[in-house]
């Protein structure tokens, strides 16, 4: 069998053989490695969740416009879109926030992103300790308690009436 020639990778730039590496992805004519593929391909998804959820959440106050201009002046801010999406969930659901006074605007994650970025910070640490618990890796200093129980004192009987 011919040996195929080396080929580079548009995300890394790194050259492969697609004879020695299985995990390849074929796009067009390039050929990326599936994990840089699928780090290129997660921002736009993420950006689809962001329009789909806006729709959702806006109704007749969306405009597709207005939405991607505002994801990408917070993109130049140092934002990542998936984080703009993970606050959008946060205010809505978690927080439960007003969707009559957003005006079919995402703006409100300027002021919540922090916020949003240190519940799910939060959220991923306690998932940790519980994984870990269940794989028994975690020592949370347990001690051992003994309850002895007391004896129960049953009332006295009284009587009611003298029937004498």
């Amino acid at each position: 069998m011919a040996k195929l020639p080396l080929v580079k990778c548009p995300g890394c730039s790194e050259e492969f053989s697609r004879d020695e590496i299985e995990d390849y992805v074929h796009v067009g004519n390039r050929y990326w490695h599936k994990e840089c593929y699928r780090k290129k391909k997660e921002p736009e998804e993420y950006r689809q969740r962001i329009h789909d959820y806006c729709k959702n959440k806006y109704g007749s106050q969306y405009s597709q416009r207005n939405i991607s201009r505002q994801i990408n002046e917070m993109v130049k801010d140092g934002k990542d879109i998936p984080s703009i999406y993970r606050a959008l969930v946060y205010w809505y659901d978690i927080k439960g926030g007003e969707v009559e006074k957003s005006h079919g605007s995402i703006r409100i994650i300027n002021y919540i992103y922090d916020e949003a970025m240190e519940y799910y910070k939060q959220k991923f640490q306690r998932q940790q300790q519980q994984a870990q618990m269940l794989k028994g890796k975690l020592d949370l200093g347990t001690e051992t308690f003994y309850i002895s129980s007391t004896p129960i004192e049953r009332p006295k009987r009284v009587t009611l009436f003298n029937i004498e």
